[in-house]
């Protein structure tokens, strides 16, 4: 049975789709299939398809997940599906300056999919923008059932910028995603958008 990768993208310039479209690289380099999919019109549906899901998506406002992924957590929410088949993982990006609101895009969806029944793969990997580390490196994945490099209190998985480098095998993309990074949550941080009802 072929291994299939879905990764969804919450983005609201971009920044976390050049993300994707590294890690779908990687992950087609280790032969698994793998398709990028902006959250753009997606409904609680797009869990039924098979193999594995990987939420990737920036912080916009006050902790909101992007515009284009607004829909798709409302109908989550609203529909209240059974995700109990579903596996997934969770990148997020966002800026420890702020950290009343660090990586909650990411981290609202982890807890929306864990509350439904989904069961993660391994721990959320929560990029800083204010670390200087680069949004479109790529980190891959520790040898299955190696304990994750650092975990936050919360326990989701942070990866200060000299610890990846000297603990895991990166792949450097260009210099402008780093800078996109910093600007689409700069932008989030400086230009918030209200927050819609839960």
């Amino acid at each position: 049975m072929e291994q299939r990768l879905t990764i969804l993208v919450g983005t609201m310039t971009g920044t976390a789709q050049l993300v994707a479209d590294e890690v779908a690289d990687a992950v087609k380099a280790r032969g698994i299939a793998a398709v990028v999919v902006a959250m753009d019109g997606l409904d609680a549906a797009i869990f039924a398809g098979d193999g594995a899901f990987l939420v990737c998506t920036s912080t916009y406002g006050q902790g909101d997940v992007p515009d284009n992924a607004q829909a798709l957590f409302a109908d989550l929410e609203r529909a209240k599906p059974d995700l109990a088949r579903v596996r997934y993982g969770v990148i997020g990006l966002g800026d420890r300056t702020y950290a009343q609101t660090f990586c909650f895009g990411g981290k609202r969806f982890d807890a929306l999919l864990q509350s439904l029944g989904a069961r993660r793969i391994g721990e959320p990997m929560l990029h800083d923008a204010s670390a200087g580390g680069d949004a479109g490196r790529v980190v891959k994945a520790p040898r299955r059932g190696s304990a994750p490099s650092s975990c936050n209190p919360q326990g989701h998985r942070y990866f200060p910028p000299a610890r990846r480098r000297s603990s895991l095998a990166m792949r450097t993309a260009s210099p402008r995603s780093s800078l996109l990074a910093r600007q689409e949550i700069s932008m989030s941080q400086t230009h918030p958008i209200s927050q819609t009802g839960s």
